[in-house]
């Protein structure tokens, strides 16, 4: 009496996959203070099941903030060795005391990052003061 139908799939969800992902899209926030969060959140849901892998990782990639060059670097690799990931990607956001240097993400971006986001549509570049 060990059959398949004895024993329903653990992996099943007991929801449509829309409506998780309708709740995982919920975790996108156009506010600062709640990115944080949303992004841990969102981390989560990506190691969860595949089912959810695919919707977190639209949300985590649709904006991406690079802090430094050592970022870009890590982003750039990420690129490579997941190429799907690429399509996700349409505001990328530059932000430092550094931007006005050669130590900047901004002065290697267009070799790092070259062909690799087709749909990107908005760069902002943000200097922070040291005032």
């Amino acid at each position: 009496m060990d059959d398949d139908r004895a024993h329903p799939d653990h992996n099943a969800s007991p929801f449509p996959v829309e409506v998780c992902e309708n709740i995982i899209d919920m975790l996108y926030s156009l506010f600062v203070k709640d990115q944080i969060e949303d992004t841990r959140a969102l981390h989560c849901c990506a190691l969860v099941c595949r089912a959810w892998r695919v919707r977190s990782q639209r949300n985590l990639f649709y904006s991406v903030v690079l802090h430094d060059l050592p970022a870009l670097q890590k982003f750039s690799a990420v690129l490579d060795n997941a190429p799907h990931l690429c399509e996700y990607v349409y505001e990328l956001t530059l932000t430092g005391r550094t931007l006005h240097t050669t130590a900047s993400p901004l002065s290697l971006l267009p070799i790092a990052l070259r062909g690799k986001l087709p749909k990107l549509q908005e760069i902002v570049i943000i200097r922070v003061r040291e005032d």
